[in-house]
């Protein structure tokens, strides 16, 4: 008995040291997915970070050669605009020198 009752505490200190480590793999468990978990969110942050600068940058070059052919579009407009005004004020003025021949 007294052999049994010295043995109790040493086998519960064993008990208490595989439940103990039960508990330690469970927490070590828990933070490697907790970490895990982490490290995937982490790697989808980052993987919706450079997904969303590949878009504002591809996005920006889009707006870029969008405002680049709009000015060159513009300028075109412009030029042919004014070539057309130029073009049309001088057959005005060649009418209006003939009819000024004329009324001459």
């Amino acid at each position: 008995m007294k052999g049994h009752s010295s043995r109790e505490p040493f086998s519960n200190h064993g008990r208490r040291f595989q439940n103990l480590n039960a508990d330690l793999k469970f927490k070590v468990k828990y933070y490697y997915y907790y970490y895990y978990y982490y490290c995937c969110c982490c790697c989808c942050c980052c993987c919706n970070y450079y997904f969303y600068y590949y878009y504002y940058y591809y996005y920006y070059y889009y707006y870029y050669y969008y405002y680049y052919y709009y000015y060159y579009y513009y300028y075109y407009y412009y030029y042919y605009y004014y070539f057309y005004n130029y073009y049309y004020y001088y057959f005005y003025y060649v009418k209006r020198g003939e009819q000024f021949k004329k009324e001459k």
